[in-house]
Parts: C-alpha cells; structure tokens; sequence
C-alpha cells in the first residue's frame, strides 16, 4: 500500500493504478487504496475506471464510494446523467450535506412531491435546504407554506438575496 502512494501523481497514473489493482485481487484490505485510486483517475480523466472502482461490490455500502457514483451521475461523468440514480445514491448517506443535495436534485428533476416529502423528513434544516424547500412549495401552488419559509429566513437575516429573489419571482407578497 504504501509503494503505490508514491505514485499518487496524475503522470505516474499506470505504476499507481497497477499497485491498486494488485491490491485489491491479493484481497488486501484495500478499501481506502480503491478510493483513492478512483479518485486519482477521476483528476486525469479516466472515468470508466473510476466507475469501475467506485462500484467495486465489496464497498456499495460505503458512504464515500456512494457519494463519488452519485456525483459521476448527477455530472454525466463516463456515464450518462440520470438524476434519479444520482439521488438513489446520495440518499444511502444519511449525511446532512447529502440530504440537500437530494433535495436540490429532486427540484432539478421536477420531482416536487418528493422534495416536499423529503423537506418533511430532514430534521436539521441548514438555509439552503429551506431554499430548495421555498421554491419545491411554490412550484406545488403551495404560496403560504413557501412564504412562511422565506420569512422566517428574512427574520434571520433580512438581506438573503437567494431568500428575497425567490419572495420575488412568485409574488409570495400576495399571500
């Protein structure tokens, strides 16, 4: 393991990736050395690989290999983008950060009744997370739910320019 940190460098890409790969069929505990090796061939541009190595079976269960598919799906990295496998993914982390990600995507896939009901089951809700959440309201029709979102973020602080541009472009004034 510690040979093939010494190639952990973009132009000694093959020396590292032949060690990695040694590794794991001598079924080392090579968890962390699939990882990294997935992530050195994501920076120079080897995506099959790295979708081969983040979907190493052994490890569908680890947050950081589930995370790093998830990403690879949400950016049509060697794959095709596919929101839904993207917020499949993301969703086995139970991570806050993931969370509204999740919630974000299912914006972006105009799956609103699936944001709502997520927004629902998030317990700790950051500001951009009551942002998605504001706007997935809106779209449903939902304009008081959306508006008592936006102004208790403009209680905190009143110039959340996210905040006021969403109050903005669905007239929330009105409810």
């Amino acid at each position: 393991y510690g040979e093939s940190l010494m190639y952990y460098e973009p132009y000694q890409y093959v020396k590292a990736f032949n060690l990695y790969k040694k590794l794991a069929k001598e079924k080392y505990k090579a968890e962390r050395s699939i990882l990294k090796m997935g992530i050195i061939s994501q920076k120079v541009g080897h995506y099959e690989n790295a979708f081969k190595l983040f979907s190493f079976e052994p490890y569908q269960n680890n947050a950081s290999y589930t995370r790093r598919l998830a990403m690879m799906y949400e950016n049509g990295n060697y794959v095709k983008k596919d929101l839904k496998k993207s917020i499949y993914y993301y969703s086995l982390n139970s991570n806050t950060m993931d969370e509204g990600t999740v919630l974000r995507l299912l914006l972006e896939a105009k799956s609103y009744k699936k944001c709502q009901s997520k927004y629902l089951d998030i317990k700790w809700k950051k500001m951009d997370i009551n942002l998605i959440a504001a706007e997935c309201y809106a779209k449903l029709r939902d304009f008081r739910k959306s508006k008592s979102i936006i102004e208790s973020l403009l209680e905190r602080n009143d110039n959340n320019k996210k905040a006021l541009a969403i109050y903005s472009k669905y007239k929330l004034f009105d409810y």
